[in-house]
């Protein structure tokens, strides 16, 4: 079963992404820090979600040690469209994608099938 991880502290947007992947087959292992993050690597997800709203200053961290500890998955980093400032952060970072949160919402399951 492919495996993706979901960085993330906003429990009620973290259950809808959860059902999404459990929709396309997807196990979706959900963390709340960076360091949980890294001990979940172990799993080998193909994707890592970070939500950049809820992780506020320790997203942009977090990108660059996803980006080391997985070098073969998908960062995908998502926030608010108003934050134009941290999306750009998110891409200087190291993110693969990044997106304001409705689109992140609109393009998940096919995000999730990748």
């Amino acid at each position: 079963m492919p495996t993706c991880l979901l960085l993330s502290n906003d429990l009620i947007f973290t259950s809808r992404i959860q059902q999404a992947a459990n929709h396309a087959g997807v196990e979706c292992l959900v963390v709340q820090d960076e360091v949980a993050m890294c001990a979940a690597s172990d799993n080998q997800p193909s994707t890592v979600f970070i939500d950049l709203q809820a992780l506020g200053d320790m997203s942009l961290s977090a990108i660059q040690a996803a980006s080391k500890a997985l070098p073969e998955a998908r960062i995908i980093a998502f926030g608010p469209h108003v934050q134009a400032d941290l999306l750009e952060a998110a891409r200087q970072a190291g993110a693969n994608l990044v997106l304001p949160r409705s689109a992140f919402v609109q393009q998940l399951p096919s995000l999730l099938s990748d």
